[in-house]
């Protein structure tokens, strides 16, 4: 029995087991719910992968340049300095390691150099390559 302002009221014995019971499935429920969302944070973590981007000459060489004319393209896209080697049709060689002075847009240079293995990336042009350079010229 429970007395409030002068009133008796009474709280079966049913009623206090049900409120004890629905508490306890409330806390299991946010429990469980806690438990999936962080198994569901640390499964998603993904580590940033670069080897799509960055120019490695630790990669596997597909071909090599020998004294091949190109030109060197600087714009404004996501990449902002490209050669287009004048044997090939279409393929863009993005330079890893460019000296500075050769950054200038259209100058025609004579390179050599290895080309990388670069993989696809979804949405991006064809024919896009990586290129370490050994020798370049004007």
């Amino acid at each position: 029995m429970i007395r409030a302002n002068n009133r008796v009221a009474t709280i079966s014995n049913a009623t206090i087991k049900k409120f004890k019971m629905s508490s306890q499935k409330n806390i299991m429920r946010y429990t469980l719910n806690l438990m999936v969302l962080l198994l569901l944070l640390v499964s998603c973590k993904k580590e940033k992968d670069n080897s799509f981007t960055v120019c490695s000459p630790d990669a596997i060489t597909i071909r090599q340049i020998l004294n091949n004319q190109a030109i060197i393209k600087v714009t404004g896209t996501i990449y902002g300095v490209y050669l287009l080697e004048q044997s090939t049709i279409d393929t863009k060689l993005i330079p890893c390691n460019l000296p500075i002075e050769f950054v200038q847009d259209n100058l025609q240079v004579v390179i050599s150099g290895d080309v990388k293995f670069r993989p696809h990336i979804v949405n991006e042009p064809c024919c896009i390559e990586n290129l370490v350079i050994t020798k370049i010229s004007r």
